[in-house]
């Protein structure tokens, strides 16, 4: 278990180096992990002691507001662990999961979670966009999304 001071992104990062998974630092509190089923950010919020991991996938142009705002409701409704929600400005349809780390950060379930967490929107993205709302490949990302 790690200590609750001692939850950061240093420590995180050593994490996912022995779980042999990818990443680069996007920020001073924010890590873009990319050796997982879909890559994803991992922001460490020490003021309100949690660690949130988000993702997104670009919407076709050509989808309509309300067929990506009803994917996001059937992923909500069917899938768990994931907050999933359409982002109309920027025409991305995101995933987010929240890790508490008040008490610590058990690094099993930290290095568990993240992998549940891109294998649970990768299935969102492949298996339940009937409408074929989602681009085909994601788009290169510069920095975190808002």
């Amino acid at each position: 278990m790690i200590p609750p001071e001692a939850v950061n992104l240093e420590h995180l990062s050593r994490l996912l180096d022995d779980a042999v998974i990818d990443w680069t630092v996007n920020g001073e509190r924010t890590l873009y992990v990319t050796g997982l089923q879909t890559p994803l950010w991992l922001e460490h919020d020490a003021e309100t002691d949690r660690v949130m991991l988000r993702t997104y996938w670009p919407v076709r142009p050509e989808t309509d507001d309300i067929v990506a705002l009803r994917l996001a409701n059937h992923c909500n409704a069917s899938l768990v662990m994931v907050q999933f929600w359409f982002d109309a400005a920027t025409r991305r349809f995101f995933g987010q999961y929240v890790l508490g780390c008040r008490d610590g950060l058990d690094r099993r379930l930290f290095i568990r979670s993240l992998r549940q967490f891109a294998e649970i929107f990768a299935i969102a993205a492949r298996d339940y966009d009937e409408d074929d709302a989602l681009c085909e490949q994601l788009d290169a990302p510069e920095s975190a999304p808002d």
